[in-house]
């Protein structure tokens, strides 16, 4: 499970996203080839993840995460304060698709199945 912003999830799995599924709010993102190992860490941008198969043919796929042992860096979940005043020199983040419910603040859980 990764758990992120509406936004940050689309700027990650854009191009993975095969399925979604209103009523839990839950994306189901396929990795395939030969690669498909190698490309889903590039997307976490971690190689720290591995899966653990169970019978019936289920997969859970784990990220371990280690939390940086500087307390003023930033979280990269956190939304941003948006009373925070906002540097007119940064580039901003391109819009985003239009999703079926605008009102959908929730986070949302990615489900990668990988086909070799």
């Amino acid at each position: 499970m990764v758990n992120c912003t509406e936004g940050q999830f689309f700027g990650i799995f854009r191009g993975y996203i095969h399925d979604y599924y209103p009523k839990t709010g839950n994306y189901n993102c396929i990795f395939k080839g030969v690669s498909s190992y190698h490309t889903l860490s590039s997307v976490l941008g971690d190689d720290n993840w591995d899966i653990k198969y169970f019978s019936q043919q289920q997969q859970t796929f784990v990220l371990s995460y280690q939390q940086s042992p500087n307390p003023n860096d930033l979280d990269p979940l956190q939304e941003p304060d948006p009373l925070q005043e906002s540097d007119p020199l940064q580039e901003h983040d391109p819009p985003q698709e239009p999703l079926q419910d605008q009102n959908k603040t929730s986070m949302h859980t990615a489900k990668k199945t990988t086909n070799i």
